[in-house]
């Protein structure tokens, strides 16, 4: 029972109104993707992390999917003057079975544009993502990520906690 009481008032928290302790900077805003956020270089942001592919004609159904779910917080940092999305990560809130029917936060997909990179954007991004995992109930939250950002992530809070394994799909015929 305690873990749809917790499921529950995870819904009844509105990311959007939520209040922030961290403020990205003079001219930038924190706040939850929206979506328009593709037409602000949301896309070309994520290419500076990974492959995106063709993003537009998917990124629609995507974004009301995520929020439908209610599981899925992307929150944006935006500069007003450009009216441009320049640094991004996510926040998943996974159910489980464990931990007294817990929830457990993962932080994904944490970039920052070149141009805005050393301007402490990531980690006020990624605190803000910990303490919202952490106001929604989360037991733990964490993240993967190479070792050249271990020294980053652990100003952020986080510790070394295991190793982390991937399987690829080797038939995936992502269009990128």
């Amino acid at each position: 029972m305690e873990a749809a009481a917790a499921v529950v008032a995870a819904e009844a928290v509105s990311t959007s109104t939520m209040p922030t302790t961290e403020k990205p900077g003079e001219g930038l805003v924190l706040r939850p993707l929206e979506a328009g956020d593709l037409s602000r270089g949301f896309d070309d942001l994520l290419r500076q992390l990974t492959k995106v592919g063709d993003l537009e004609p998917r990124f629609a159904a995507r974004f009301k999917e995520m929020q439908d779910q209610g599981n899925y917080h992307t929150w944006v940092v935006e500069e007003v003057a450009s009216g441009q999305v320049v640094a991004s990560a996510t926040l998943m809130v996974e159910l489980k079975f464990i931990h007294q029917a817990g929830m457990l936060g993962h932080i994904e997909d944490v970039v920052v544009a070149q141009r805005m990179r050393g301007h402490d954007l990531g980690r006020k991004l990624v605190t803000h993502l910990r303490e919202l995992g952490l106001r929604l109930g989360c037991y733990k939250v964490t993240l993967a990520c190479s070792e050249a950002n271990v020294g980053f992530y652990t100003k952020c809070g986080f510790t070394r906690a295991g190793a982390e394994m991937a399987w690829y799909n080797p038939t995936e015929h992502c269009e990128l």
